[in-house]
Order: C-alpha cells, then structure tokens, then sequence
C-alpha cells in the first residue's frame, strides 16, 4: 500500500475505545513500518503523518494508562484542530465528562523518537545533539564513569528546559479547566531512573505549575509507553501549592483521572 493511503481523515478521526484506537494505531504502524517508503514518509511527516505521530500514537498512549480495556469511554483526535488535539468522553457519569486534550512534545532527539514508534523492538543509538559533545570538550573528566555522569548532567538540564519551554508555549491561553496539557518526554533515553524522576518531578512544581497555565491537568507521557505523571493545575495567584500524583504504570493498568 502506498504510504499516503494508510491513513484517511474519515479514519484518523473516527471516534473508538480505548482498546480500539490503540489496536488501530499500532495496525497503521505496522503498514508504515513495513516498508522503506513507509517509514520515511513518517521520518518526513508528510501528509497525515505529522498528526498520527503528532497526537494518534500520543494519545493511543494516554489511555491506555488511563482507561485501558473500558468501553464506557471514547477518544476521537481532531485532525485539523490546533487547539484542541483530541477529546475524551467519559460516558459513565451524567453529565457526561467530556475533557480536550492538548499534546505537545519535550524530545531531544526527534530522530530517535521516530524510531522508537515505528521500530520499537530495535536496539537504538540515541542520537545527541551537538551542544553535549561541545560541553563534553569543554570539561576534562577525571575518568570515564565522570565522563558518562557529565553527560548524564548534561542532557537531564536539556531535557528540563525542553519540558519548560513545551510547557511556555502553551501558558497564557484560554484552554480551560476541562483542559488537559499532555507533554511527551524521554524516559527512554534519559529520565530512567527513580532518582531522574523525582527531579523531574520537583523541577515541574517550582517552574512549570507557576507558569500561566490555563488547564485542569498536566500529564508527562514518557514515549517508552511505560511512565506516566499526573500534577493538578491550580492558580498559583493565589499561591496554592499544587497536589501531584506520581505513578510509573505498565499497559495492564487502567485509571480514569483524566
């Protein structure tokens, strides 16, 4: 199948359970990955590409934390909509819960994340950008375990500010407290580890919850599939601190916070 056949805009935006946009999404990639065509036509976003990357896969993600095997709930991404990239509905309460959700991406190495989602069980190089080598040179390390928790250093501060500018460029808009702000970032390649996680966690609190951040929640998806992190959005005028909620799932666990 030529690559720009795999998907539709009638498809991409048909409403589906959990369960059912997952196994969709990865349907659509395996068609893309099983060709050398295929796979650069989502290398190059082309086409409905950008979106399936963009929010589809992200969003086949989330609920599969979320909601998992529930048929009581649907998701139904919007193609064309730059506000608003998907919308949940939660059928088991009346009213009846409808939440929009925004994604946005923390990655550094855009490359790899390709990879990640359409050869996902390959071994992969990360790919680094210039400034770690740079910054590398510019410290001597004593030995190479100092070399290697430099570069660790390194790449953690990266990966902080892209998290923080992510979150910026969504700040001071009228999204809404029935909003929710999803940012995919890397715990594959660098947030792996308790401690890194913790970081991460207290790094969100004292500089992206201030932010003006006009939502009701604020997920960080890590792109491996298996790290999820939940913090409530409040109104820090009034200087409230925010309650977060931190919980690493595997795709046999379901919740319905969103």
């Amino acid at each position: 199948m030529e690559p720009a056949k795999i998907l539709s805009l009638v498809d991409c935006e048909t409403e589906r359970t959990p369960a059912e946009l997952v196994q969709w999404v990865g349907e659509k990639n395996e068609l893309f990955k099983s060709t050398k065509e295929g796979r650069a036509y989502l290398a190059e976003r082309q086409g409905l590409a950008r979106c399936f990357i963009d929010k589809m896969y992200p969003l086949s993600l989330l609920v599969t934390h979320l909601f998992n095997h529930r048929i009581d709930v649907v998701c139904k991404p919007n193609v064309n909509d730059d506000d608003c990239d998907a919308v949940i509905v939660d059928y088991r309460k009346r009213p009846l819960r409808v939440r929009s959700i925004v994604f946005t991406r923390a990655i550094l190495s855009y490359e790899a994340y390709l990879r990640r989602l359409y050869l996902p069980d390959e071994e992969h190089a990360f790919l680094f950008s210039r400034f770690a080598q740079r910054d590398r040179r510019d410290h001597k390390s004593k030995s190479a375990d100092d070399g290697e928790t430099l570069l660790h250093v390194i790449l953690l501060n990266k990966a902080l500010e892209l998290i923080a500018n992510a979150a910026k460029a969504k700040a001071n808009r009228p999204y809404g407290k029935l909003a929710t702000l999803v940012i995919a970032f890397d715990d594959y390649g660098t947030f792996r580890s308790r401690e890194d996680l913790s970081l991460l966690e207290d790094f969100v609190i004292t500089e992206v919850l201030p932010m003006n951040l006009h939502f009701g929640k604020l997920y960080l998806l890590g792109w491996s599939g298996s790290t999820i992190i939940e913090f409530s959005v409040v109104d820090h005028s009034k200087l409230r601190r925010s309650k977060r909620k931190h919980r690493t799932t595997t795709a046999s666990q379901s919740q319905d916070s969103v």
